[in-house]
């Protein structure tokens, strides 16, 4: 499975949305979608969706 793929199957399960990682950041949502699809980089933003993951055992 893609990073992509599992960063979106862990959002669901966790009842997250891009829009909810943003407004938690201050960031635009445009910005984590380009993190989320490997189009952008944020340490910040990474980190928030790498703890997600963490939160539901997803492997990248």
């Amino acid at each position: 499975m893609d990073k992509t793929k599992a960063m979106k199957i862990a959002m669901i399960k966790a009842g997250i949305t891009q829009a909810e990682i943003a407004r938690k950041l201050k960031v635009d949502r445009s910005a984590v979608n380009l993190v989320l699809h490997g189009k952008g980089t944020s340490k910040r933003i990474e980190k928030e969706l790498q703890e997600i993951l963490n939160d539901w055992g997803a492997a990248i």
